[in-house]
């Protein structure tokens, strides 16, 4: 069922593909009817109902800005469309064709990358425009996330990280010169060098979080 149109590894992008429908599969059978879904490359700063129980309208999912990921609250009911479309996208031929095509295309301006499961969320995005809270650019009860330590909704320090403060056990970020509290914090890639810099021991993953081994 699965077309690799991607320079990585078909295996990593097909097992980030695979990972839904193994979330979706996980949340039937403990009947969760929403979750967070944060990567293994996160820090979480507080207590996440802090941020999530503030928002005062239905959502489809939450995102960062340019589609990061790192922290995706979603509802089951929005998973279970999401892998109906990520089906559907790989069975029905046009849909396969516009992929190839997206991939060819991209090919052109980058050298390397492609198809991943994160352009299918944005794919779907923009067929279906559902409602997706935007955690970095949409501050709720004082809060926001970090979906990238590079991320130029925020200021910068001189080695265009985000520029991170901390006061009263508490990490801050500015924003249009507006300071928020942040939740968690995404370094992926080089940036897993901050991890240890920002990780106290003391204040860290503070959530009402299960993990399943």
């Amino acid at each position: 069922l699965y077309k690799h149109y991607s320079t990585s590894p078909y295996e990593y992008e097909l097992f980030c593909i695979q990972r839904w429908f193994i979330w979706l599969n996980f949340m039937k059978k403990h009947n969760i009817d929403m979750a967070l879904l944060p990567d293994t490359d996160v820090l979480i700063l507080q207590d996440i109902s802090l941020y999530f129980n503030h928002i005062q309208k239905p959502f489809f999912f939450t995102k960062g800005e340019s589609n990061y990921m790192g922290f995706m609250y979603i509802t089951r009911t929005a998973l279970f469309e999401m892998c109906n479309y990520i089906n559907d996208v790989y069975i029905q031929e046009p849909q396969t064709r516009n992929l190839k095509s997206i991939f060819e295309n991209y090919l052109k301006v980058e050298k390397q990358g492609g198809i991943s499961d994160i352009t299918l969320f944005a794919n779907y995005e923009v067929q279906h425009k559902p409602n997706i809270i935007n955690t970095e650019s949409y501050g709720i009860n004082n809060r926001v996330f970090v979906h990238s330590m590079q991320s130029k909704l925020f200021q910068l320090d001189t080695q265009c990280y985000v520029k991170v403060s901390k006061r009263d056990g508490l990490y801050y970020v500015k924003q249009n010169d507006v300071s928020y509290s942040v939740v968690g914090m995404h370094c992926f890639g080089i940036q897993k060098i901050l991890m240890l810099k920002y990780y106290t021991g003391n204040n860290a993953w503070k959530a009402h979080l299960k993990y399943y081994w």
